[in-house]
C-alpha cells in the first residue's frame, strides 16, 4: 500500500510538471511582451513631450521676435519723430504777397529747442505754440506742426484776416476782428481805411493807440456779422473828436458816430437797434449817434 500511493504521488508530481513548464514560459513572454509595450509607451510619452517642448521653444522664439521687431519700428518712429525737422509751411488761406517763411520756420525751430519733448506731436501743447508764434509774428493767428514719420515736418499757419487798416507816418497798422493790431498783412488789403482828418502824426493821432484799433476792428465785426443794417465802408476820426468816431455804411447817407470809451457788445447792439428803427420808420437822418448807452439820438 505504502509503495503505490508512492507511485502516484510520483505520477501526480510528474504529471504536474509536464503544465508548469508551459505555462512559465508563456507567463514570462507575456511579461516579456507587456514590458515592451510599456518601454513603447513610455518613449512615445518622452517623444511627445520633447516635440511639444519644441513647439513651445519655436513659438517663444517667435513671440519674441515679433516684440523686437515692433520694438525696433517703434523706436525708428519715435527717433524719426524727436529728430525731424521742419522744411515747409502750410497756410490755411494762401498769401497774396510774398512770404518770408524762414522767419516762421526759425520761430518753430526756437520753440522746439526750448521744450525738446514737443517734439512728440503727442506731447505739443497746440495752445502755448500758438501763443509763441504770434507773440514772435501778430499777424499768425494759429500755429501747428504735423509730423510725418521718416519725412521733415510742416508748418501750418492761420494767418489773421484785416478787418481795417490805418496809414500813419510809420508805416500801415491792421486790426482784425479779435482787435489784435499787427503791421505785416500777408492777405488781401482790407476795403475799410481808417481816415483820421486831425492830420497829426502817429504820436499825436488817436488812432496810433493800439486800443483804438482794437475797439475799431471788434466793432465793425460785430456790426457787420449781424446783417440787417448793411456794411461798414469807412470809419473816420473827425476834426477835433475826442475819443469818438463815425462808421460810414454802404447802404446809408449818413454817418453813425459811436464812443471808443463804451462796451463794444452793447454799443454794436445800439447801432443795430437804432439803425432798424429808422429803416422801419423811413427816417433818413444826417447823422446817427450812440454814444450814451442805451439812448441813440439823430438829427
Amino acid at each position: 500500500m505504502v509503495k503505490r500511493n508512492k507511485l502516484k504521488t510520483v505520477r501526480r508530481r510528474a504529471d504536474t510538471s509536464e503544465f508548469g513548464d508551459n505555462n512559465y514560459s508563456r507567463s514570462r513572454t507575456i511579461r516579456n511582451e507587456n514590458l515592451l509595450m510599456n518601454q513603447d509607451r513610455h518613449r512615445a510619452r518622452l517623444e511627445r513631450k520633447a516635440q511639444k517642448k519644441l513647439k513651445n521653444r519655436r513659438r517663444k522664439q517667435l513671440v519674441s521676435t515679433v516684440i523686437i521687431l515692433i520694438l525696433l519700428a517703434l523706436s525708428a518712429v519715435v527717433v524719426s519723430q524727436y529728430a525731424f525737422s521742419i522744411d515747409s509751411i502750410n497756410y490755411s488761406k494762401p498769401p497774396v504777397s510774398d512770404t518770408e517763411d524762414d522767419k516762421y520756420i526759425t520761430s518753430a525751430g526756437e520753440y522746439l529747442a526750448a521744450n525738446p519733448a514737443s517734439r512728440f506731436s503727442f506731447l505739443l501743447r497746440g495752445e502755448m505754440f500758438t501763443q509763441f508764434m504770434t507773440n514772435r509774428h501778430p499777424e499768425v493767428a494759429e500755429a501747428s506742426i504735423k509730423t510725418r514719420p521718416f519725412s521733415a515736418a510742416e508748418l501750418h499757419l492761420t494767418l489773421r484776416e484785416v478787418v481795417a487798416v490805418w496809414e500813419g507816418v510809420n508805416g500801415r497798422e491792421y486790426v482784425d476782428k479779435t482787435g489784435i493790431v499787427f503791421s505785416v498783412n500777408l492777405l488781401a488789403e482790407p476795403s475799410i481805411i481808417i481816415k483820421d482828418e486831425n492830420k497829426l502824426d502817429a504820436e499825436g493821432s488817436a488812432v496810433a493807440s493800439s486800443r483804438f484799433l482794437a475797439f475799431i476792428g471788434q466793432l465793425i465785426s460785430r456790426v457787420n456779422d449781424s446783417g440787417g443794417v448793411g456794411e461798414v465802408k469807412s470809419v473816420a476820426i473827425p476834426l477835433g473828436a475826442i475819443r469818438y468816431i463815425e462808421l460810414s455804411f454802404d447802404n446809408r447817407s449818413y454817418p453813425v458816430k459811436a464812443q471808443i470809451d463804451r462796451d463794444i457788445a452793447s454799443q454794436a447792439d445800439d447801432i443795430i437797434n437804432m439803425l432798424k428803427y429808422l429803416d422801419q420808420r423811413g427816417i433818413r437822418p444826417s447823422y446817427v449817434d450812440v454814444r450814451v448807452k442805451n439812448k441813440g439820438y439823430w438829427k
